[in-house]
């Protein structure tokens, strides 16, 4: 019976978070479409849905779960240096990869005629915001409140699951196999956040890992990937790859669920425990 209870509590808390992350996105995205220039409107909103998701958050956390801003990982602290270096490298590599080892071509989108909108859009919307606020809701609440109730364990394998299951939503058509290797994918990207935010004791490193990958890979300067979907609107260049293989497209989603990220997400993960071992023997 008390099991029973704490599953069900663990469900119960777990639609709450989601529903925090859910309405600041809908009530920042609202202001910011009334705003009159896009631009501002997409820095408003990136402003809003960090503050509305995060005091929310922190006021959930501290009276129902009862869990302090330090123990979830939200301290005044600046982000590891070498989580910032390996930030970069993460995403950088696994693009060069692409343009090194696979056959494309670049194209510029000529129904840009400027590239400040996309600029704004990488950084504020899908870089800062996307990554403080995921971070915060998955790595913090969620992941914190999993831990409380049943261990470490299960506090980085199972919020990394629903990590991957909340962006099925993302998939316009449905195909098993995308739906398969987003799951993997996401899965695995989330242990990997996970671990950095454990190793690190703060949401603030795997935020800036989080971020930066969003900058880089889905921001919309570079945007590397097939024909099959084509070039999103605002991207600014597209390296347009010839390969037919999923593993290495990724399918549906694109190269974030494809062979090379996900090797990418093991290997920051294996350092992100090799870290945390050395942290252990050092304590």
């Amino acid at each position: 019976m008390e099991n029973i209870i704490k599953v069900l509590k663990t469900i119960g808390h777990i639609i709450a978070a989601m529903l925090i992350l859910i309405a600041a996105q809908l009530i920042s995205s609202v202001i910011g479409g009334f705003l009159p220039y896009p631009w501002i409107g997409e820095i408003i909103s990136a402003v809003l849905y960090i503050s509305i998701a995060l005091t929310t958050g922190l006021i959930y956390v501290k009276y129902v779960l009862h869990i302090s801003s330090k123990e979830l990982g939200v301290k005044k602290s600046l982000p590891e240096l070498k989580w910032i270096l390996i930030g970069i490298l993460l995403p950088v590599l696994v693009s060069v990869f692409y343009q090194v080892f696979t056959k494309g071509e670049i194209i510029r989108n000529a129904r840009l005629t400027t590239v400040y909108p996309t600029v704004i859009y990488a950084i504020f919307t899908v870089g800062i915001s996307g990554g403080i606020v995921e971070e915060f809701i998955f790595r913090g609440v969620i992941m914190k409140m999993m831990e409380k109730y049943w261990g470490r364990l299960a506090a980085v394998c199972i919020p990394s699951f629903l990590f991957g299951l909340s962006h099925l939503a993302n998939l316009s058509d449905w195909h098993l196999l995308d739906a398969v290797l987003l799951i993997v994918a996401g899965t695995m990207v989330g242990i990997m956040f996970s671990l950095i935010a454990l190793q690190s004791g703060t949401i603030w490193s795997s935020a800036v890992v989080h971020g930066l990958w969003n900058i880089i890979i889905i921001g919309g300067l570079l945007e590397i990937g097939t024909s099959d979907y084509g070039m999103s609107i605002n991207s600014v260049w597209q390296y347009k790859i010839t390969a037919s293989s999923i593993l290495l497209t990724g399918g549906q989603f694109g190269i974030e669920t494809a062979a090379p990220a996900v090797i990418g997400y093991v290997i920051v993960s294996a350092c992100a425990l090799i870290f945390m071992k050395r942290k252990s023997i050092k304590d």
